[in-house]
């Protein structure tokens, strides 16, 4: 027999063996156990399973059938799995129609344990295998049910709510082999267990107000208004679930909530407020806990279901965890799916049709840069590995989260044991007010505007189109100005194509809040702190796909063109590597910014000043097609540009060592004759190298009176020069390789 009849024997052995591999449940019952008390009416109290929007979910070469969905239970539920990283997740929503508030209490089952029933010679050997790698999974509202579950915390479900239940059998990929025989694996029953309680479960909280009506007592509410009035009620700092006067559920614009103080016109029945606290905003410098994200509008915070590769809304004080490199993310949806997850319970999974913009919130924060060599280069605190931080290979960014009341205004280095000389980032003081944090785009942004180079001239551009996406194309081709003015119409005209309200303010980056996102990447919070990631891993990795946002390069000195992954990609990569998408964001999970290294190089609102005598914004000696749109002088001294302007706490000003020189301004001294705190400049160039390669290596090219307007992040193509701390110089004007970004303020 010869080696290529070998061959064939050895395929048709394998795939004899893939087929005989079948797990399955045997008549699973997930039923639902109702308890309450004896006088509970029927029509009162009714939690059940809710038929026909059930969706099952196989991964790889599973066979799945959900089986029958009926109100109490769920029964013939079957999953074949038949090779190494197979899995079948099933999801069914539980929806409480009855007046009364449930709430879940336990879920039963067998402990989550799996009873398994092998066939034939191998039996033993068989069970054992599947013991090691077949893992069964329960989740509600996405909260993973194990023997530590908190059931106290999972919220009420009140009228009319529902909730997600997912069920998840897997065989894990690192399984070394597969049964020799067919393994059925039984009773995986499961029962949740909801009750109604007297009392809510210590979160939420429903306050009740009583228009006065003749011979009516308002028993049962804590106090009584007058018809017509206007009602105002201190009730402190809660995140409000929901306001309803009589059978109405207000919305947003109907009543207004500020400093803890709720206000509601023209009152014509009685009000039910239900809230939860909300998390306080530490102020303290040894706690380590960040300001509570600042919603706008229609905002929705969400969190990433790693199983269904989708994002859910959450509950906002649950979206977070800064220690573990989890940022808070919030989207807005298009106006015709708003009402729908706006009135949406924690859980709900969000088209990705749907989603229009996606955020991450920034939180205000003090920083500190430590010299590990006596005061003669400032590269970071040694850690995570790192214990002789260079510029080529940076340390730790020293970051304490502070509250509004704090600004602290140090030299931002130091040399000693512990931080000190702690400095606030200006951008979280926009036009010189203290503010809890900055939302940054999750994307460079991307659509289309009706016409290049200078689509947009005022706040009334037509924007609809404009997404903040992943995989998509990035916006190019357009000036500093017509970026600018397209930022401002996504608030100021297209409002309702997003959800954004009045208040904040939405605008192109400027370098300071640049710097804020760059920073807190360097530190514990972002990707230099997670552990997933060692050595030059730590950077981020570049994207190399100029025409999909959010990709990833897999590393940080990859060619644009190379094999890349989308921002989802959670493959891990092995050996401190990381995962192969979420390794391109500042925090190495799926949860941080991308993009921020390549794709496209991203123009922020900065700029150098012209002369001490004119203070316009020059626009560089380019012809007017490429140029910035704003007023100012070129390079030979001539009056270009047609548009003012805008206020000044929109864009940074940098100043010149000699404003009759064509030398890089000197960023060290370029912010009123000082260093430019927290732009991300100066304190991470390397001053003996004459302050033009940044930290990581990223080349760093300050502005001129040729090259006036400044880039960050560089291009997909610059594999050297790219990085989030490279600068680059430029004319203002619209090219292919130049996009932005978008920064939202409360």
């Amino acid at each position: 027999m010869d080696s290529r009849n070998i061959k064939k024997i050895v395929v048709i052995g394998l795939f004899v063996a893939v087929l005989c591999l079948s797990v399955a449940y045997a008549a699973i019952s997930a039923s639902l156990k109702i308890s309450g008390t004896a006088d509970i009416s029927a029509s009162s109290w009714d939690v059940h399973f809710v038929k026909n929007e059930e969706v099952t979910i196989p991964k790889g070469k599973a066979v799945c059938d959900i089986g029958n969905v009926e109100k109490l239970s769920i029964t013939d539920l079957s999953a074949t799995l038949k090779v190494p990283g197979d899995s079948c997740t099933f999801t069914v929503p539980v929806e409480n129609t009855g007046s009364l508030p449930a709430s879940l209490t336990k879920v039963i089952s067998s402990d989550l344990k799996l009873n398994l029933t092998g066939s034939g010679d191998n039996k033993e050997e068989d069970e054992n295998l599947l013991k090691q790698y077949v893992k069964y999974e329960v989740n509600y509202g996405g909260t993973e049910i194990n023997d530590s579950t908190d059931f106290s915390s999972i919220y009420t479900l009140e009228q009319n709510e529902k909730e997600t239940v997912t069920l998840r059998i897997s065989f894990s990929i690192d399984a070394p082999d597969i049964p020799k025989e067919a393994v059925e694996i039984t009773d995986l029953g499961t029962e949740f267990v909801f009750e109604n309680k007297a009392e809510n479960n210590g979160q939420v909280v429903e306050d009740r107000y009583s228009i006065k009506y003749k011979g009516f007592s308002g028993a049962g509410y804590k106090t009584r208004i007058e018809s017509g009035e206007t009602f105002t009620q201190k009730i402190g700092n809660v995140n409000i679930r929901s306001v309803k006067m009589g059978d109405k559920i207000l919305s947003e614009e109907e009543y207004t909530y500020q400093d803890g103080v709720i206000t509601i016109p023209n009152v014509n029945g009685d009000i039910i407020i239900s809230s939860i606290e909300a998390a306080p905003e530490y102020s303290d410098a040894s706690d380590i806990h960040p300001n509570r994200p600042v919603l706008n509008g229609d905002m929705i915070p969400v969190v990433y279901n790693e199983d269904l590769k989708v994002w859910q809304k959450q509950d906002l004080d649950k979206s977070y965890d800064y220690s573990k490199q989890v940022w808070a993310n919030a989207i807005t949806v298009t106006e015709s799916s708003r009402p729908t997850y706006k009135s949406a319970k924690a859980g709900k999974v969000i088209k990705d049709a749907d989603i229009n913009t996606m955020w991450v919130w920034i939180p205000r924060y003090s920083y500190t840069i430590k010299s590990e060599d006596g005061g003669k280069n400032y590269y970071g605190k040694a850690s995570y590995g790192n214990k002789n931080p260079t510029r080529l290979l940076p340390g730790e960014i020293d970051v304490k989260f502070v509250g509004t009341s704090t600004t602290d205004s140090g030299t931002a280095q130091y040399t000693t044991e512990t931080g000190t000389s702690w400095r606030t980032n200006e951008a979280f003081n926009f036009d010189s007010t203290p503010r809890a944090g900055i939302w940054v785009a999750k994307f460079e942004p991307s659509g289309s505007l009706e016409q290049d180079i200078q689509a947009c001239t005022n706040e009334s551009c037509n924007v609809s189109s404009v997404t903040i996406l992943p995989g998509k194309i990035p916006l190019k081709n357009q000036s500093i100005s017509s970026f600018f003015y397209m930022a401002r119409s996504m608030q100021v005209s297209y409002s309702n194509v997003y959800g954004f309200s009045s208040n904040g303010d939405l605008h192109m980056a400027k370098n300071d809040e640049w710097g804020a996102a760059a920073y807190l990447a360097q530190s514990k919070y972002g990707k230099y702190g997670n552990t997933d990631y060692t050595g030059e891993n730590k950077e981020i990795y570049i994207n190399v796909n100029s025409s999909a946002t959010g990709s990833s390069g897999r590393s940080t000195n990859a060619l644009g063109g190379t094999v890349f992954s989308y921002y989802n990609d959670l493959t891990s990569l092995g050996e401190g590597r990381g995962q192969a998408g979420p390794g391109a964001s500042t925090t190495g999970t799926i949860y941080g910014i991308y993009d921020m290294s390549g794709c496209l190089a991203e123009y922020v609102m900065a700029f150098l000043e012209y002369d001490e005598q004119n203070a316009s914004n020059p626009k560089g000696k380019f012809a007017t097609t490429q140029a910035s749109g704003f007023i100012g002088l070129d390079y030979g001294g001539n009056d270009v540009g047609t548009l003012e302007l805008p206020d000044k706490k929109y864009y940074n000003v940098y100043k010149s060592i000699s404003p009759t020189t064509d030398s890089m301004a000197n960023s060290a001294t370029a912010c009123n004759g000082t260093i430019c705190y927290g732009h991300a400049l100066s304190e991470i160039y390397d001053i003996s190298l004459g302050g033009t390669a940044g930290w990581y290596n990223d080349y760093s090219f300050f502005v001129t009176r040729v090259y006036p307007f400044l880039t960050r992040g560089s291009y997909n193509s610059s594999s050297t020069s790219a990085g989030i701390y490279g600068t680059r110089w430029d004319t203002g004007g619209a090219f292919s390789y130049d996009s932005t970004r978008l920064v939202l303020t409360p």
